[in-house]
């Protein structure tokens, strides 16, 4: 009877033992998971911060005309010898609604770079630039095509495109977004520079990259 009693009392705190360590294993593992959930929304959150760069307006109006969206019709140069760039930008100073002269271009305030290019409709009476530079410290083929295969998981066929323009290195792929985007990743002295665009055309882009000097 002792016996049993002993044995009983060991297999209660046998049991105990066991759910104590279950709990603090599931414990371990929920706390893993937040943390994973915390960063996931860290890297959403600079992903939005980043996109909402790209919905940058050039121009708002209460009321206005059409939006101009007519070809570009001479080009404006952008130099910034501090990240090692000079490029010709095409610009026509009748885009937008009339009401103002755009500004040619539009310094992004989250990232390094800039707005550029034929208006795209925003909103009523709003418009932004449909073509953006953002300019990175350089990288190599390894670290792009890590980045864009991680941007692109469900996309096996996203490795970006090597290839020469005007003397230029330069990797071309695609990014998931609310718009997808084409992006020309130039590989310059110390820092690389990635022309992007959702609904312009490439042939744009090519032609821009064709006039950029690296200083």
């Amino acid at each position: 009877m002792h016996q049993t009693r002993v044995f009983a009392g060991i297999l209660v705190v046998a049991i105990i033992v066991s759910g104590a360590t279950v709990y603090y294993a599931q414990e371990q593992k929920h706390a893993e998971e937040r943390a994973a959930m915390i960063a996931q929304i860290d890297e959403l959150s600079s992903e939005v911060r980043q996109f909402q760069e790209v919905l940058k307006v050039n121009e708002v109006v209460e009321e206005c005309n059409d939006l101009n969206t007519d070809p570009a019709n001479e080009t404006v140069v952008y130099s910034n010898p501090e990240k090692g760039i000079a490029v010709e930008l095409p610009y026509n100073k009748q885009w937008g609604y009339g009401e103002n002269i755009p500004d040619p271009y539009l310094e992004l305030s989250k990232l390094d770079g800039i707005l550029f290019g034929v208006p795209e409709p925003m909103d009523t009476c709003q418009w932004a630039h449909s073509y953006q530079m953002t300019i990175l410290p350089s990288r190599n083929q390894d670290t792009i095509t890590q980045d864009v295969l991680e941007r692109n998981a469900m996309n096996k066929d996203a490795t970006p495109k090597l290839f020469s323009l005007s003397g230029f290195t330069v990797y071309r792929y695609e990014l998931p977004a609310y718009c997808p985007t084409k992006n020309y990743e130039v590989v310059g002295k110390k820092y690389n520079y990635i022309f992007t665009t959702c609904k312009g055309s490439e042939e744009v882009l090519k032609n821009i990259i064709s006039s950029v000097e690296l200083l």
